[in-house]
């Protein structure tokens, strides 16, 4: 940190530096959000999206932040859902990718020496795994993972957690319905029978948990969780009752580590809170952002999806063509290289910590009724007058002073979605902490 952004002379200096605090779109760049709105659902490739008036078209990035193609920039805490932990274009991974593009994309059916490579890695690094198989997103790991629990116990019911997200697949778009912990459709499209299929629990609630696996115990396949659910952290021995739960009636525990894995510790949340499940799935961050996903585990279950078993009892078809893609595997080998060196986490997480610390200084200075949670390199903004344990928890925030802070935010040069945890990189250094800084201040002042 080049000045203390909390004292007057560093808000000043990073107002300087602010890039987007005001400006005004060149031709292209507007005609460019006008084409994007008229073929894309809202204006974007995703589900979440900045508010209309503060649309960015991201033309590249660089490092910890975006650019559209005028040159303005933002300070990105979305980071590919957390993916790109090495920030936008790391040059490792840059180099990595182009020599592998060059050697071959697509060997189905085979498997190239990067792949090998990685596997090498996800098995030494996950607690839990001999072996692994590879898909292509997390949303694919969750889904093969819950498919590979339920073949290996003859089970059909899996337990999940209110407000958790496991990916896009239909059997997951359950959410809590009424005492019975049966779950009701979260979306239009998933029949009332695909999601009756999930038990729904609060997070953090260990007692729901254990008369909800008790009452279904011979029919409960697994129970899945995300370790950290949005920014809600497992109370003390939340993640220890689970794994007891499970292992009492004879189910097995899925963590979903799309965002945890190698974000909380080279070992994910498995080594971050000492707890180790049947099965563990991983996302982007092991392609270094490019589509990659696994499955990782111990032989006995991996070895349910070998095709050489496809004719016998218990026989999980995993399958697809881009299923451990060589070049998202260079691409990985190149990001986990770095990740895996010695203080990486700790100064990511030093970083995040004295960000955290410094905006929390910001809005008690100007009494604004936020708090700023979080752990690791993981950052929120809160009106809970106490750290989150559940998604009920979420519901009684302030949305709209969420909102106006958001839009603060990116005002000032943050890329920020709604509702979403905000992550740090290691491509996050002092010019970005003092446009955050100079941010986060100008939308607490905008709040009187």
């Amino acid at each position: 940190m080049t000045a203390d952004a909390s004292s007057p002379s560093g808000i000043q200096a990073a107002t300087r530096s602010s890039p987007i605090a005001s400006r005004t779109r060149s031709a292209d760049a507007a005609q460019q959000i006008a084409r994007s709105r008229a073929l894309l659902p809202n204006g974007v490739s995703g589900r979440s999206a900045l508010s209309p008036d503060q649309t960015f078209m991201a033309a590249r990035g660089a490092g910890a932040r975006i650019y559209d193609s005028d040159g303005a920039n933002l300070v990105d805490y979305h980071a590919g859902a957390g993916a790109l932990i090495l920030g936008h274009c790391a040059p490792s991974v840059v180099a990595a990718v182009q020599a592998q593009v060059a050697l071959g994309s697509v060997f189905f059916g085979s498997t190239a020496p990067a792949t090998l490579s990685l596997a090498e890695r996800l098995v030494a690094a996950s607690p839990c795994a001999e072996k692994v198989a590879f898909a292509t997103a997390g949303s694919e790991a969750t889904a093969y993972a819950l498919r590979i629990a339920r073949a290996a116990t003859g089970r059909k019911l899996f337990l999940k957690f209110d407000g958790a997200y496991h990916g896009n697949q239909d059997l997951t778009q359950a959410k809590a319905a009424s005492n019975d912990g049966l779950g009701m459709p979260e979306t239009g499209g998933v029949p009332s029978e695909t999601a009756r299929l999930a038990l729904v629990a609060p997070y953090n609630d260990i007692d729901a948990v254990r008369t909800l696996a008790h009452r279904h115990a011979q029919e409960l396949a697994t129970i899945i969780v995300e370790p950290v659910q949005k920014h809600i952290f497992p109370r003390p021995g939340f993640l220890e009752g689970l794994r007891q739960i499970a292992r009492d009636i004879g189910a097995l525990l899925i963590f979903d580590e799309v965002v945890t894995g190698f974000r909380l510790a080279y070992g994910g949340a498995q080594s971050y809170f000492g707890v180790t499940p049947d099965l563990a799935c991983y996302g982007k961050i092991i392609g270094g952002g490019y589509p990659l996903g696994a499955v990782a585990g111990p032989s006995a279950l991996i070895d349910l999806v070998s095709g050489t078993r496809r004719n016998e009892p218990g026989y999980v078809l995993f399958n697809g063509t881009h299923h451990g893609m060589p070049v998202a595997a260079a691409a990985g080998l190149a990001t986990l290289e770095q990740v895996g060196k010695t203080g990486f986490h700790d100064a990511l997480n030093a970083w995040t910590a004295n960000l955290r610390r410094e905006l929390q200084k910001i809005a008690d200075r100007h009494a604004t009724a936020v708090r700023i949670d979080g752990d690791a390199s993981m950052w929120a903004v809160t009106t809970l007058p106490h750290p989150p344990t559940c998604n009920a928890d979420l519901a009684r925030e302030d949305n709209a002073l969420l909102g106006a802070i958001d839009r603060g935010l990116v005002a000032g040069g943050c890329y920020v979605l709604p509702g979403n945890r905000r992550l740090a990189t290691s491509a996050h250094g002092d010019s970005e902490l003092e446009n955050t800084l100079c941010a986060f201040d100008s939308a607490c002042r905008g709040l009187r």
